[in-house]
């Protein structure tokens, strides 16, 4: 199916938040969140792909499920591993800051970044990005983290289900989300909050932010709008369009609530984090039938290229921040500005020859 353009929209505003607050722009401080508004994303889209393939064929290819998914990640993650290890082996000094590069690359391809970040007690907020090439890896290592699981969820799901036809299992999946989505968020509530005595004061923050299972809840709750777009599209027309509408402009306004918030840095990071998943998941389930839903708005070019390549722009504008630190002057918004903006070249050219080759290829 053909991803609708708001949701390609709302990728390109979600990745270009991230990016400018990675070039250190104090207005953009709260651009982190773009992050959640992938995760949310990235289970409304998985979910819609599921969901259809579960009502039309009465089963779900796990196979082909993991296989979209690699071709997907993969080969673009690749090239910008490869490309930043050339210039590591030429810039870097062979001491210990090409031993971390290392081990950071091999969490990065294997899946991991997220945990060998928290493990190391790397702050996100506070680290040198000169240091850590793939410090935005992690967000890659959540995905891929819950990519496994969800089969395994599926599976037990699967059995549950056994005896009923495709609708019923749809609902035994939304029951099944909701129960999941809830622990993770309880994880998420429960971690956060010193007077439990869940981690130690070292290891709780990056925990909180890192974790797979203080970030679970943001997938979940993509599928489940996802399912809930679904019967909507199909002739269950609650909410009148007036409603929806209503509730597109309070999600519109959380998102900005947080953007503002969090200029000056302060604020917790996790609630800023859980408000924006809230009003993205808010947003795409009450588009449909709402008067913002203006399709002709979302469809602008500019708009559409940066959603369609969102993911090559992500993967390489961390390495113009790390590499203008180490060219340039560190403490320069105006240089990390340039060296991201030399970074679309290689996003360009890995979106239009790696992801759109290959995502012909997993079709």
């Amino acid at each position: 199916h053909r991803i609708r353009k708001e949701i390609q929209f709302l990728r390109a505003v979600a990745v270009t938040l991230v990016v400018l607050s990675h070039t250190g722009i104090s207005i953009f401080h709260g651009g982190f969140v773009g992050v959640d508004m992938f995760f949310v994303i990235s289970g409304y889209v998985i979910g819609l792909t599921l969901i259809r393939e579960q009502l039309s064929t009465g089963k779900v290819s796990i196979l082909h499920f993991l296989q979209r998914r690699f071709f997907r990640i993969y080969p673009p993650l690749a090239l910008m591993v490869v490309g930043a290890s050339f210039y590591a082996y030429f810039i870097l000094p062979f001491d210990k800051s090409q031993d971390y590069f290392i081990q950071q690359a091999r969490a990065a391809l294997l899946s991991y970044g997220n945990f060998f970040y928290m493990f190391q007690k790397v702050d996100y907020f506070l680290t040198n990005p000169n240091l850590t090439f793939f410090l935005h890896t992690w967000s890659l290592g959540v995905e891929e983290q819950f990519y496994v699981a969800l089969p395994l969820v599926l599976g037990v799901l699967a059995l549950i289900g056994r005896r009923f036809d495709a609708a019923q299992r749809i609902r035994i999946w939304t029951i099944g989300f909701v129960v999941l989505g809830i622990a993770s968020a309880f994880v998420m509530v429960g971690s956060s909050k010193e007077k439990y005595g869940w981690f130690n004061s070292e290891f709780r923050p990056g925990f909180l932010f890192y974790s797979p299972f203080t970030r679970a809840w943001e997938f979940f709750l993509g599928l489940l709008v996802a399912i809930a777009v679904l019967r909507y599209e199909q002739g269950r027309k609650y909410l009148s369009s007036a409603v929806r509408t209503a509730l597109s402009v309070v999600a519109v306004l959380t998102i900005f609530y947080v953007l503002v918030t969090r200029v000056d840095g302060n604020g917790s990071q996790i609630v800023a984090c859980a408000l924006t998943a809230v009003a993205t998941g808010l947003l795409v389930f009450s588009l449909p039938g709402s008067k913002l839903d203006v399709q002709k708005f979302f469809g602008i070019g500019i708009f559409q290229a940066i959603g369609n390549s969102s993911y090559s722009i992500y993967l390489w504008h961390w390495i113009g921040v790390s590499v203008s630190l180490d060219l340039m002057r560190p403490d320069s918004s105006v240089d990390k500005s340039i060296l991201v903006a030399a970074s679309m070249l290689p996003a360009v050219f890995s979106y239009r020859y790696i992801e759109q080759p290959f995502r012909r290829l997993r079709s």
